[in-house]
């Protein structure tokens, strides 16, 4: 009897350390939908991974530089931008947020904001601000296409945009220059 125990929580550990190898230590329920599709981001004024020009910097006139997005889903009820840096430290620094942008905005111009919120950034505004690094980073423009509108307020921070859009990412796409400073 005591080496059928024995066999039985061998078998065990191996079916729970499979599971755990296969599938993370997240147990709990995943809330995302899969996402369908890649959304193609850019800029007319640098390619990706290239330096991001002056002017849209602190070091310049701090304006958003002009983006355009392609491939958006055809359900897509809403697109979020998020702007960051992720060499800033241990999380991302915000440098811009707009939510509930249509999903039928292809692009959005230079020192322009869509028509749609905005969300409180890393500096505590409600605007974009570009980079101003110590030393070389990559900022990334990250857009998310949602299944919903966000019933949210203009000037929420970060986190609540980040909680309020799991689970309703349909496609996201991501373009990255570098500044140094």
């Amino acid at each position: 009897m005591g080496k059928f125990l024995l066999l039985l929580l061998l078998i065990i550990s191996v079916i729970v350390g499979g599971v755990y190898y296969f599938y993370g230590n997240n147990f709990s329920s995943n809330k995302n939908v899969p996402v369908k599709s890649t959304i193609d981001v850019s800029s007319q004024e640098f390619t990706k991974g290239a330096e991001i020009p002056v002017r849209f910097t602190c070091n310049g006139d701090n304006v958003n530089p002009p983006l355009i997005f392609d491939r958006i889903p055809a359900d897509a009820k809403s697109l979020v931008l998020i702007v960051d840096d992720p060499d800033a430290g241990a999380t991302p620094f915000t440098h811009w947020i707009v939510f509930n942008i249509s999903p039928t905005t292809t692009n959005i111009l230079e020192n322009k904001i869509p028509d749609a919120l905005e969300g409180t950034n890393d500096f505590g505004e409600l605007k974009y601000m570009g980079p101003c690094p110590d030393g070389s980073h990559k900022y990334y423009f990250r857009v998310y296409a949602l299944d919903t509108m966000l019933d949210l307020p203009e000037g929420v921070k970060r986190a609540d945009i980040n909680s309020s859009i799991d689970g309703h990412i349909i496609a996201k796409g991501e373009f990255f220059g570098k500044y140094s400073h």
